[in-house]
């Protein structure tokens, strides 16, 4: 059994289409100690659509994490919406974002910095030409030209 909760206050909300908050878990099967009300942390929309599949009944789509949330001007801001936003605008960038925080926490002052990650040999000049038509400009600044200094290496040993 699950429900939606609004994640600061954790009052339960409808299971109707929209419907964004953080999913929590009651497992009444467990025989040796039930779950109830257990928060995964993870905000979903819920989605009344058809399935592709014919499946019958309400979808969840991801959204991001309780812990990755910023809270900027009053505004729910998920890293993961802002790299979906600069995917979709741009083929030029990686994918890879860094949001940089003036302090800890999960409330921010505006604007908050994503610097972009482009693709490596990228001209000077088409890094400048990018830009991203955010909704909220207030919010969100955008610095185009991160370059990754990370290198993925296979472990020898587990």
């Amino acid at each position: 059994m699950f429900e939606i909760c609004e994640p600061e206050s954790l009052q339960s909300l409808p299971v109707e289409d929209g419907v964004e908050g953080e999913i929590v878990f009651t497992g009444l099967e467990r025989e040796c100690g039930p779950l109830i009300r257990w928060r995964d942390k993870d905000i979903i929309q819920v989605t009344t659509e058809p399935c592709r599949c014919g499946r019958p009944g309400p979808r969840m789509l991801f959204k991001g994490r309780v812990d990755d949330m910023l809270l900027v001007k009053g505004v729910n801001v998920f890293p993961n919406a802002v790299r979906d936003v600069i995917n979709k605008t741009s083929n030029l960038t990686t994918g890879n974002i860094r949001i940089v925080k003036s302090g800890p926490g999960p409330v921010v002052p505006a604007p908050v910095l994503v610097k972009v990650e482009v693709k490596a040999g990228l001209p000077d000049k088409k890094k400048q030409g990018l830009r991203v038509t955010s909704t909220m400009p207030s919010i969100i600044s955008f610095d185009f030209g991160l370059h990754s200094s990370l290198s993925m290496k296979a472990s020898s040993s587990y």
